[in-house]
């Protein structure tokens, strides 16, 4: 069976199935603003003959225009009655629009002084910078405890010298031994500042920490100070052996060295300087009044803001709280139950029959957090602001950018998948099942593509990349994201008995582009280069690239001459002088020879690098 057609969304519209044109649906009353004067003329001219004037500023040709416009008002909400009937019909399927995703990061708060015991509360509440719409508010999701972490000793240091040890690299290698750290009063995701001195100096270090399995890789960075020290973020699985909290690093080098190089370290100290934390995109929204119990049956409320993030709300009636139901068809007569729609606000309670009904003139009250969306995708180093002092706790700031967050579905869309989910039962069985519901199975699936051999079903996931801009970060696109756990596990209850599933990212290919150009002299050369980058980097998106925006097409290689049409659309630029394609791998960051042309594998997408241009 073939279908095609324009959108089974499309109440309006003539889809064919094997030929077979549906049902049209006609508009209950066709006529508008122009037929309904003319109708009320020719009326006038029968029953009234001796009124002949038909200038417009006649008064009854002004009544006769204002009462045709009222009904023609009337026509256009009559006409919409189909589609409200279509939306109630969706409704009562189970077909529902999606939520919206939330945004998390990580937030650390940095002590004012070394030394001391925080504690940061859940639900303490940081921000961006008020910008023209506002602050974006986050909330952190769970309580943490910045603690001392003092150094106890440097094992097989030198005590003689100063707790001084070497750490040597061998010829043709590129990491050194590791030196040991025994610290005291430890935790998860304490932020921890080693004071060190290494000779030589310069040197980048790796850092792990003792976990429940083993060793653990955990995030470093150097710090300015007044003597050398490195910022190690211990991670969630920091643990300790009895009572003793280890850490240990070496140094990395760039290249393998070429012969035995000996590093000298004497560490210092080291000190608690914060804890990083989850934190969310929503705001705390306390006993918000709702309104008071009408006696009647479905009495339906709203809350000032949405969406709502989901299992975070109570509802109280009277002082007494109710329970949240997904529906209350299944509820009792007297089951103090209410539905909540988290992306309008709205709360439903029962009818009597399924679901009490809350007592006239009481107090209905909602404690909930509201957030969600695309807004809380915010850049590294944004969330800056403290909302609610916390002793000793000076400063805060998110070293990567907040994730996740989704927009919740909108009507039309919901609409537009409706017929499809119907025809299909939910369940997959042709390549075209697959890769719809593919995409249903997640909010974060961009894209999916599903080749068909014998017994086995190959769908090829695209996630929304995690991250903005130049920090989109490539691992999330790939096997380990939970992204792909959410898809394997929701195909795999819908597949046939018999078909084995296989869900894959991908071949990614990625590409450098060079480009140099001629701009206008009456545009800035910064800002004139960087929409040319980002008109690159949008062209070759595996999401959002391509000539039609819905991502750049499988298998399709890149051509240089291309990308010249892209550049000459950017505003300011004049001329395109050379553009240059470099094959590039996105995991080592090696780059190839420069080529004119890059072929993809028939499942490939490519991943661009961030693009170079630059003056002739």
């Amino acid at each position: 069976m073939s279908v095609s057609g324009n959108g089974a969304g499309n109440l309006a519209g003539e889809d064919v199935v094997d030929g077979v044109g549906r049902l049209p649906v006609p508009s209950l009353d066709d006529r508008r603003y122009a037929d309904l004067v003319e109708a009320a003329l020719r009326l006038r001219d029968r029953y009234c003959p001796e009124w002949t004037s038909t200038e417009p500023g006649d008064p009854g040709i002004a009544l006769i225009e204002i009462v045709s416009y009222l009904v023609d008002q009337l026509l256009y909400r009559l006409n919409q009655v189909p589609d409200r009937l279509y939306s109630e019909f969706l409704n009562m399927v189970g077909v529902a629009r999606r939520a919206a995703e939330v945004a998390t990061a990580r937030v650390d708060f940095m002590l004012d002084a070394p030394g001391q015991t925080v504690r940061v509360p859940a639900g303490t509440p940081v921000s961006t910078v008020a910008a023209g719409s506002g602050p974006v508010e986050f909330v952190t999701v769970e309580q943490a405890i910045a603690r001392p972490v003092s150094l106890r000793w440097v094992v097989d240091g030198d005590e003689t010298d100063g707790g001084r040890i070497s750490s040597a690299v061998r010829a043709r290698e590129t990491a050194g031994t590791w030196i040991e750290l025994v610290l005291g009063e430890g935790g998860p995701n304490s932020l921890v500042r080693v004071e060190l001195d290494i000779d030589p100096a310069g040197v980048e270090l790796e850092f792990q920490v003792s976990g429940a399995a083993g060793w653990v890789d955990v995030e470093s960075e150097s710090v300015p100070a007044d003597r050398p020290a490195v910022l190690v973020d211990t991670g969630p699985d920091w643990t300790a052996e009895s009572d003793r909290w280890k850490m240990r690093f070496r140094p990395v080098l760039a290249e393998r060295a070429k012969k035995l190089t000996t590093f000298s370290v004497l560490v210092h100290n080291t000190h608690g300087a914060g804890v990083s934390v989850e934190v969310q995109h929503a705001s705390a929204v306390p006993a918000e009044e709702l309104g008071t119990g009408t006696g009647r049956p479905r009495q339906r409320l709203r809350t000032r803001r949405s969406p709502l993030l989901p299992d975070l709300h109570r509802v109280r009636v009277g002082g007494t709280e109710w329970k949240a139901v997904e529906s209350l068809v299944s509820s009792l007569a007297d089951d103090k139950h209410y539905e909540l729609d988290r992306n309008t606000g709205e709360v439903l309670f029962g009818d009597g029959t399924h679901g009490a009904i809350p007592p006239e003139n009481a107090e209905i009250v909602i404690d909930y957090l509201a957030g969600g969306g695309s807004a809380g995708n915010v850049a590294s180093g944004s969330i800056v602001v403290l909302r609610e002092a916390i002793p000793h706790v000076a400063r805060v700031h998110n070293r990567w950018p907040a994730t996740g967050g989704m927009d919740a579905e909108s009507v039309e869309e919901a609409r537009t998948r409706a017929p499809a989910l119907l025809r299909s039962g939910w369940r997959a069985v042709s390549a075209d099942d697959f890769e719809r519901l593919a995409r249903l199975s997640s909010p974060r699936v961009a894209r999916a593509r599903c080749n068909a051999e014998p017994g086995v079903a190959r769908v090829v996931v695209v996630p929304h990349p995690e991250g903005v801009g130049d920090e989109e970060s490539f691992a999330s696109l790939l096997p380990g994201d939970p992204v792909f756990d959410e898809v394997v596990e929701f195909l795999d209850a819908r597949r046939a008995v018999g078909v084995r599933l296989v869900v894959e990212p991908p071949d990614y290919q990625g590409v450098r582009v060079e480009a140099a150009v001629t701009r206008s002299e009456f545009e800035p050369a910064d800002e004139v280069y960087d929409r040319a980058a980002e008109a690159l980097r949008d062209y070759l998106h595996p999401v959002r690239g391509g000539r039609d925006g819905q991502g750049w097409p499988f298998g399709r290689p890149v051509v240089a001459g291309e990308l010249f049409g892209v550049l000459l659309d950017v505003p300011g630029v004049e001329l395109v002088d050379e553009v240059h394609l470099f094959p590039w791998d996105p995991v080592t960051d090696q780059t190839g020879e420069r080529t004119d042309r890059v072929d993809l594998k028939p499942n490939g997408l490519c991943w661009p690098a961030p693009p170079r241009v630059r003056a002739k």
